[in-house]
């Protein structure tokens, strides 16, 4: 079974994406998808071009964000989508956003150094992006860094290591996500903040691949389905065959819709690929945002 819809996939106006929304476009037909949208963080900038851009391709593509934020102590994405209303409030976030990015990237760059990796902090900043840095950006810098050759920290990521599928975000979730060694905090908005703002622009919510942010917690997914959240991405390139079970039988328990997504990035996540997720419910999917 092909796969016909990707509702998550970054482009180059994400801090960790390498593609253009045209490029995007051009793989994603490659890929025979047929609806697509491109989810950057905190920006609605790369969807609003691919949707300009998508009578050439034959794909319908809706706008699309995934935004930061904060609910209870924990870092999540929530993902929105198809907006129909006013839309300028996402500009004024991603602004926020890279202004408070800006002034942690020292402190950042200081931690890494603690490790003892070695790099020019120059290769860590990331292109287009002034003055920003990343766990990626900095993995990428160290790794092909010939003073690191022997450093132990990195060996799980070389070749053939056991982080080696996807080194530079692995090493961001090893060393620099929340409640590891590298952690910068960064004051994002509230979960009920973001969702409002979703809905404000009359937009759908998702919570983003729940493994690895709200976890096994349906108190919590609950709490956020309450407050007009519409469904869980339970097809993700994150999730294993318990986790898309589990997930599956929560959305049937809440009677919410069940997205699909990849999270393409590509070099930042080399071994997820677009096409790469098979499932039967992608009809269901397709309707429900096809009869908004």
């Amino acid at each position: 079974m092909k796969q016909l819809i990707d509702l998550h996939m970054h482009s180059i106006y994400s801090s960790d994406g390498e593609y253009t929304p045209k490029e995007l476009l051009e793989l994603s037909k490659k890929a025979g998808y047929r609806f697509i949208s491109i989810t950057d963080h905190n920006s609605i900038k790369g969807s609003i071009e691919a949707i300009k851009l998508s009578k050439n391709y034959n794909i319908k593509v809706y706008s699309g964000i995934e935004l930061d934020c904060n609910i209870k102590g924990i870092n999540i994405h929530l993902l929105g989508y198809d907006f129909k209303g006013d839309i300028n409030p996402f500009i004024e976030v991603e602004e926020n956003v890279l202004k408070l990015e800006k002034q942690r990237a020292t402190l950042m760059l200081e931690k890494a150094f603690g490790l003892g990796l070695k790099f020019d902090k120059e290769k860590a900043y990331v292109k287009g992006f002034d003055g920003i840095v990343t766990g990626e950006s900095i993995a990428e810098a160290a790794l092909n860094d010939a003073r690191n050759i022997d450093n132990e920290i990195l060996k799980p990521y070389r070749k053939n290591g056991n982080r080696s599928d996807n080194p530079y975000v692995n090493f961001y979730w090893d060393y620099f996500s929340m409640g590891k060694p590298c952690y910068v905090p960064i004051e994002f908005m509230s979960f009920e903040e973001a969702n409002k703002m979703i809905l404000d622009a009359k937009g759908i919510s998702i919570i983003a691949h729940p493994s690895i942010t709200v976890k096994r917690n349906p108190e919590l997914i609950k709490y956020m389905i309450n407050k007009g959240v519409s469904g869980i991405e339970v097809y993700s390139s994150y999730h294993n065959e318990d986790d898309i079970y589990y997930y599956n039988n929560l959305c049937d328990e809440l009677n919410v819709i069940k997205s699909i997504g990849t999270d393409f990035h590509g070099k930042t996540k080399p071994s997820i690929h677009l096409g790469s997720i098979k499932t039967d419910i992608q009809n269901n999917l397709i309707e429900y945002f096809e009869n908004r």
